[in-house]
């Protein structure tokens, strides 16, 4: 009982370290967070039986091994090479983490085909707490790799908090606690090691914002943060028109111009839906989908025109970005039967041709909609011109109900 408790709580960190260490990896589940939680709720409780009433290495390795690849592809919807390349990673990063801890502890025991009994508990908390740093880590270089900055003080603390927590973990094992009080000490030390990664992931997108803003006011720039940006919703973005408005003593033209907007978009409201599937994306020079979130405005614009977002099902990664990069193959299955394709030439630049479209990813050849000659191309100037939103959704409303629409400003045919 003893040891079976404190190795539950162990295991809940560590459960908690995979689940991140997965955002880190395909970002937020496009199944939704309640799907998410029920798998790594499920790899918990396995793991958890297998360990405690079975307790042979070889075969609560290999279910872990299982239960990571069917997360990746049933909690993620993880494209097969995505799904088994990452699972391995984390796999053998926990592995490599646990041999380490394992002998320098003597929480290992090498025969790995024969049960075994707990005994060190120093050991047993030590585990999830080095594969911590590891996790950390990893995350920490991935954010490198996709351009964000990582202050030195946030690389200390990543080092820094784990030693300090193996440190308070040694010698709380060796005030021989009653195991309560043990257990209690345990659970304030993960708990802490949860809330201050939270709060400095918090804290440095909070000065980010800051250090822009000061620097500005320094040069004696009056700064004013302007989050229309934020708002999901593409009426919501436009009502920033009353903001300016007042801002620059226009309040009642502004008034007037957004239910003027408002108006022009209204008989789509009483509209049936088209029953048309619309992916919009591009392709990136890494070969990967360049697609918007299912909460993005542009994915709502859609809707409003009457058609419905392949991907309206992709919730948020983790970070306030309104797009995901996807594997081309998870891209292929989302949008291969899409009725229309629009591609984002303000990401990759403009395509004028199918096979200018098809020489960015072969795959394209494939999609119902280059078939059907149903593609179109943004134009570049669009994300400047957040005033037009209600003239680009009565356009993409023709691009779903007209044979062949003519004078667009915002799309481009690909022929």
């Amino acid at each position: 009982m003893f040891f079976a408790t404190f190795y539950i709580i162990a295991n809940i960190f560590q459960s908690y370290e995979l689940w991140l260490l997965y955002r880190c990896f395909f970002g937020k589940s496009k199944r939704g967070a309640g799907i998410e939680f029920l798998a790594f709720v499920l790899f918990f409780a396995v793991t958890m039986l297998l360990n405690v009433f079975i307790d042979i290495p070889i075969l609560t390795g290999l279910s872990s091994y299982v239960m990571l690849v069917l997360i990746a592809f049933f909690g993620y919807e993880s494209g097969w090479k995505q799904g088994l390349l990452y699972s391995v990673f984390a796999f053998v990063s926990m592995t490599l983490a646990e041999c380490i801890v394992g002998l320098a502890t003597g929480f290992l025991d090498l025969n790995v085909f024969q049960s075994r009994e707990y005994y060190n508990v120093w050991g047993m908390v030590a585990l999830p707490v080095v594969q911590y740093l590891v996790v950390l880590m990893i995350r920490n270089f991935r954010n490198l790799q996709k351009g964000r900055e990582i202050p030195i003080l946030y690389w200390a603390v990543t080092i820094v908090l784990p030693v300090f927590s193996l440190y308070l973990d040694l010698m709380i094992c060796q005030q021989n606690f009653y195991w309560l009080n043990m257990l209690g000490c345990t659970v304030i030390l993960f708990v802490m090691n949860v809330l201050v990664f939270y709060l400095c992931d918090v804290q440095i997108e909070n000065m980010r914002v800051r250090f822009e803003k000061e620097k500005l006011e320094q040069l004696g720039i009056p700064v004013l943060v302007e989050r229309s940006s934020y708002e999901s919703g593409p009426l919501a973005r436009l009502e920033w028109l009353k903001f300016w408005g007042i801002l620059l003593g226009k309040e009642e033209l502004a008034e007037q111009e957004f239910a003027r907007q408002v108006e022009r978009l209204a008989p789509l409201a009483g509209q049936a839906p088209t029953g048309k599937r619309c992916a919009f994306f591009s392709i990136t020079a890494n070969n990967l989908a360049n697609v918007r979130k299912g909460g993005d405005y542009v994915a709502r614009m859609i809707e409003m025109a009457g058609a419905d977002y392949v991907f309206a099902d992709l919730t948020d990664s983790g970070n306030s970005l309104s797009t995901m990069n996807l594997p081309l193959e998870d891209f292929y299955a989302g949008a291969r039967d899409a009725d229309f394709l629009i591609y984002n030439s303000t990401i990759e630049g403009v395509v004028s041709t199918t096979d200018e479209l098809v020489a960015k990813c072969s795959l394209l050849a494939d999609f119902k909609a280059v078939q059907n000659g149903h593609v179109w191309c943004v134009a570049q100037s669009f994300f400047q011109q957040s005033m037009e939103l209600a003239d680009f959704i009565l356009e993409l409303h023709r691009l779903f109900t007209e044979d062949a629409p003519d004078g667009l400003q915002y799309f481009i045919h690909v022929e």
